[in-house]
Protein backbone atom coordinates (compact mmCIF):
# COMPACT_ATOMS: atom_id res chain seq x y z
CA UNK A 1 0.00 0.00 0.00
CA UNK A 2 0.85 3.78 -0.47
CA UNK A 3 -0.26 6.68 -0.22
CA UNK A 4 0.10 10.57 -1.09
CA UNK A 5 -0.40 13.01 1.88
CA UNK A 6 0.28 16.75 3.40
CA UNK A 7 2.22 15.13 6.36
CA UNK A 8 5.34 16.32 6.86
CA UNK A 9 8.80 14.35 6.10
CA UNK A 10 9.99 12.47 9.04
CA UNK A 11 7.02 11.80 10.99
CA UNK A 12 5.18 8.77 11.10
CA UNK A 13 2.04 6.96 9.68
CA UNK A 14 0.71 4.06 11.74
CA UNK A 15 -2.51 1.76 10.21
CA UNK A 16 -4.48 0.08 12.32
CA UNK A 17 -7.80 -2.23 11.45
CA UNK A 18 -9.99 -0.39 13.99
CA UNK A 19 -11.18 3.27 13.79
CA UNK A 20 -9.88 4.28 17.45
CA UNK A 21 -6.33 2.85 16.66
CA UNK A 22 -6.04 0.73 19.53
CA UNK A 23 -3.86 -2.34 20.40
CA UNK A 24 -1.12 -3.33 17.90
CA UNK A 25 -1.10 -1.20 14.50
CA UNK A 26 -1.08 -3.50 11.50
CA UNK A 27 1.78 -1.61 10.16
CA UNK A 28 4.09 1.31 10.36
CA UNK A 29 6.36 3.56 8.29
CA UNK A 30 8.01 6.92 7.96
CA UNK A 31 6.92 9.88 5.74
CA UNK A 32 9.18 10.54 2.57
CA UNK A 33 10.85 12.41 1.57
CA UNK A 34 13.77 11.73 4.21
CA UNK A 35 16.96 12.24 2.98
CA UNK A 36 17.60 8.76 2.36
CA UNK A 37 17.85 6.80 -0.79
CA UNK A 38 14.87 4.08 -0.14
CA UNK A 39 15.08 2.06 -3.33
CA UNK A 40 15.83 -1.78 -5.08
CA UNK A 41 19.29 -0.83 -4.55
CA UNK A 42 19.16 -1.29 -0.55
CA UNK A 43 16.31 -3.66 -0.90
CA UNK A 44 13.02 -1.84 -0.79
CA UNK A 45 10.11 -2.78 -3.22
CA UNK A 46 9.47 -1.59 -6.28
CA UNK A 47 6.41 -0.09 -5.38
CA UNK A 48 8.79 1.80 -3.27
CA UNK A 49 11.37 2.63 -4.89
CA UNK A 50 9.24 4.04 -8.01
CA UNK A 51 6.40 5.91 -6.68
CA UNK A 52 7.67 6.33 -2.74
CA UNK A 53 10.78 7.25 -2.21
CA UNK A 54 12.00 10.64 -2.32
CA UNK A 55 8.61 11.97 -2.85
CA UNK A 56 6.94 14.64 -0.07
CA UNK A 57 4.42 13.44 1.71
CA UNK A 58 4.34 9.65 0.89
CA UNK A 59 4.47 6.55 2.41
CA UNK A 60 4.50 2.63 1.78
CA UNK A 61 4.19 -0.25 3.55
CA UNK A 62 3.34 -3.73 3.20
CA UNK A 63 -0.75 -4.78 4.62
CA UNK A 64 -2.07 -8.01 4.56
CA UNK A 65 -4.45 -9.20 1.91
CA UNK A 66 -6.08 -11.28 4.02
CA UNK A 67 -8.18 -8.55 6.84
CA UNK A 68 -11.60 -8.57 6.68
CA UNK A 69 -11.10 -5.31 8.38
CA UNK A 70 -8.91 -3.81 6.18
CA UNK A 71 -7.20 -0.26 7.24
CA UNK A 72 -9.59 2.02 9.17
CA UNK A 73 -7.46 4.27 10.52
CA UNK A 74 -4.51 6.16 9.82
CA UNK A 75 -2.62 7.99 11.99
CA UNK A 76 0.22 11.02 11.92
CA UNK A 77 2.41 10.89 15.01
CA UNK A 78 5.34 13.28 15.29
CA UNK A 79 8.62 11.35 16.43
CA UNK A 80 8.20 12.04 19.63
CA UNK A 81 4.97 10.16 20.19
CA UNK A 82 1.83 13.34 19.49
CA UNK A 83 -0.57 12.61 17.57
CA UNK A 84 -0.63 15.00 15.18
CA UNK A 85 -3.52 13.89 12.62
CA UNK A 86 -5.08 10.84 11.58
CA UNK A 87 -8.01 10.13 8.95
CA UNK A 88 -10.67 7.14 9.18
CA UNK A 89 -12.62 4.70 6.95
CA UNK A 90 -15.45 2.51 8.69
CA UNK A 91 -14.97 -0.56 6.64
CA UNK A 92 -11.38 -0.21 5.25
CA UNK A 93 -12.56 1.09 1.75
CA UNK A 94 -11.65 4.96 1.10
CA UNK A 95 -13.44 7.75 -0.64
CA UNK A 96 -11.03 7.56 -4.09
CA UNK A 97 -12.44 3.41 -3.94
CA UNK A 98 -9.05 1.92 -2.76
CA UNK A 99 -10.40 -1.05 -0.76
CA UNK A 100 -7.90 -2.36 1.84
CA UNK A 101 -10.30 -5.11 3.05
CA UNK A 102 -9.31 -8.91 1.84
CA UNK A 103 -8.11 -6.66 -1.22
CA UNK A 104 -7.09 -9.01 -4.57
CA UNK A 105 -4.29 -7.02 -6.22
CA UNK A 106 -1.85 -8.93 -5.30
CA UNK A 107 1.57 -7.30 -5.70
CA UNK A 108 -0.50 -4.48 -6.90
CA UNK A 109 -0.29 -1.48 -4.39
CA UNK A 110 -3.07 -0.21 -3.44
CA UNK A 111 -3.21 3.49 -3.46
CA UNK A 112 -4.52 6.91 -0.97
CA UNK A 113 -4.61 9.54 -2.22
CA UNK A 114 -4.52 13.18 0.10
CA UNK A 115 -8.07 13.51 -0.43
CA UNK A 116 -8.42 9.87 1.74
CA UNK A 117 -5.44 10.37 4.00
CA UNK A 118 -4.43 14.11 4.01
CA UNK A 119 -3.15 13.99 7.44
CA UNK A 120 -2.11 17.50 7.73
CA UNK A 121 -2.08 18.58 11.27
CA UNK A 122 -3.60 21.40 12.63
CA UNK A 123 -1.46 25.01 13.12
CA UNK A 124 -0.84 24.72 16.89
CA UNK A 125 0.51 28.41 17.12
CA UNK A 126 -2.89 29.15 19.36
CA UNK A 127 -2.10 25.96 21.78
CA UNK A 128 -1.21 28.06 25.20
CA UNK A 129 0.06 24.23 26.80
CA UNK A 130 0.49 20.88 25.38
CA UNK A 131 0.26 19.20 29.14
CA UNK A 132 -2.79 16.84 29.11
CA UNK A 133 -6.00 19.08 30.43
CA UNK A 134 -8.25 17.72 33.33
CA UNK A 135 -11.19 18.03 31.97
CA UNK A 136 -12.92 18.94 28.33
CA UNK A 137 -14.46 22.01 28.61
CA UNK A 138 -14.41 25.99 27.57
CA UNK A 139 -13.05 28.19 30.08
CA UNK A 140 -14.26 31.89 30.66
CA UNK A 141 -13.70 33.87 28.17
CA UNK A 142 -12.10 36.84 29.38
CA UNK A 143 -13.13 39.85 29.53
CA UNK A 144 -16.72 39.02 29.70
CA UNK A 145 -18.81 41.07 29.16
CA UNK A 146 -16.58 42.54 26.28
CA UNK A 147 -16.33 45.33 24.18
CA UNK A 148 -15.48 44.42 20.34
CA UNK A 149 -12.85 41.54 21.46
CA UNK A 150 -12.38 38.30 23.60
CA UNK A 151 -10.29 35.68 24.42
CA UNK A 152 -11.97 31.93 24.80
CA UNK A 153 -9.81 29.51 26.40
CA UNK A 154 -10.82 25.99 25.49
CA UNK A 155 -9.07 22.34 26.65
CA UNK A 156 -8.66 18.81 24.26
CA UNK A 157 -8.32 16.00 26.43
CA UNK A 158 -8.13 13.84 23.37
CA UNK A 159 -6.61 14.56 19.92
CA UNK A 160 -9.55 14.54 17.74
CA UNK A 161 -11.41 17.02 15.24
CA UNK A 162 -12.96 20.28 17.00
CA UNK A 163 -15.27 22.98 16.11
CA UNK A 164 -15.79 26.13 17.95
CA UNK A 165 -18.61 28.71 16.67
CA UNK A 166 -20.59 31.23 18.34
CA UNK A 167 -24.56 31.69 18.02
CA UNK A 168 -26.38 34.83 18.61
CA UNK A 169 -29.67 34.52 21.10
CA UNK A 170 -31.75 33.09 18.21
CA UNK A 171 -29.58 29.72 17.62
CA UNK A 172 -28.25 31.60 14.02
CA UNK A 173 -24.51 31.04 14.04
CA UNK A 174 -22.30 34.09 13.75
CA UNK A 175 -18.28 32.79 13.45
CA UNK A 176 -16.79 29.56 12.93
CA UNK A 177 -13.66 29.55 15.00
CA UNK A 178 -11.97 26.60 14.72
CA UNK A 179 -12.92 23.47 12.45
CA UNK A 180 -10.13 21.30 12.22
CA UNK A 181 -7.97 18.97 13.95
CA UNK A 182 -6.64 19.24 17.00
CA UNK A 183 -3.47 17.30 19.46
CA UNK A 184 -4.12 17.89 23.17
CA UNK A 185 -3.60 20.42 25.01
CA UNK A 186 -5.20 23.76 26.05
CA UNK A 187 -6.09 26.89 22.84
CA UNK A 188 -7.21 30.15 22.84
CA UNK A 189 -8.80 31.71 20.44
CA UNK A 190 -9.99 35.22 19.91
CA UNK A 191 -13.62 36.19 18.87
CA UNK A 192 -14.26 39.90 17.68
CA UNK A 193 -17.89 41.18 17.64
CA UNK A 194 -17.26 44.95 16.24
CA UNK A 195 -19.97 44.02 13.42
CA UNK A 196 -22.44 42.60 15.89
CA UNK A 197 -25.09 44.41 18.01
CA UNK A 198 -25.12 44.00 21.84
CA UNK A 199 -26.29 41.19 23.65
CA UNK A 200 -26.00 38.09 24.25
CA UNK A 201 -23.91 35.09 22.23
CA UNK A 202 -22.56 31.15 23.32
CA UNK A 203 -19.67 30.01 22.05
CA UNK A 204 -20.18 25.86 21.72
CA UNK A 205 -16.93 23.75 21.68
CA UNK A 206 -18.04 20.23 19.44
CA UNK A 207 -15.45 17.23 19.96
CA UNK A 208 -15.82 13.49 19.66
CA UNK A 209 -16.02 13.65 23.58
CA UNK A 210 -18.54 15.98 24.75
CA UNK A 211 -19.89 19.63 23.75
CA UNK A 212 -19.72 22.43 25.91
CA UNK A 213 -21.32 26.08 25.87
CA UNK A 214 -20.29 28.96 27.19
CA UNK A 215 -22.22 32.63 27.64
CA UNK A 216 -20.61 35.51 26.13
CA UNK A 217 -21.90 38.96 26.99
CA UNK A 218 -21.28 41.92 23.86
CA UNK A 219 -21.49 45.39 25.36
CA UNK A 220 -20.79 48.21 23.47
Amino acid sequence: LRANTLAAARDFVLLYDDTEGTGRPLTAAFVENDGSENSTSNNYAVFYSDHVNAVDGAFGVIVPNNNSSGVRRVERRSIAGEILAYAQSTNGQWPSGANTANPTGGAAPIVLTDGDVPLSSMDVTERISAEQPLNHDILNAYPNPFNASTTIVYNVTQAQHVTLRVFDLAGREVALLKNGFMPVGRYQRAFNGTDLPSGIYFARLSGEISTQIQKLVLLK
